[in-house]
């Protein structure tokens, strides 16, 4: 495997060059910081940041959604999904 593939394979399987993979992994980073200190802050001050941390995952989530919806689809699995067992236990609401 070519040097040059450990960094650019995964962003091309998902679409993008190097740097608008790495420009979003960075903005996911600080999505994600962002929340973490406001959680730390908020278990101290609960009257602080309340939904600091919930806001900036859902709109993480909305984000990586709409990636997922224009990215192509890439199999890491040959396998059928139908040809896996039924899970033994499930779980009942």
């Amino acid at each position: 495997m070519a040097i040059s593939k450990l960094f650019t394979g995964h962003p091309a399987s998902v679409g993008e060059t190097y740097w608008q993979h790495f420009r979003f992994a960075i903005r996911v980073f600080f999505s994600l910081m962002k929340a973490a200190i406001g959680c730390l802050i908020h278990a101290v001050f609960p009257q602080l940041f309340q939904t600091t941390a919930s806001t900036e995952i859902r709109t993480l989530y909305e984000d990586i959604e709409a990636r997922t919806n224009h990215a192509p689809l890439v199999s890491e699995s040959s396998t059928p999904s139908s040809t896996y067992p039924e899970p033994a236990l499930q779980g009942v609401e």
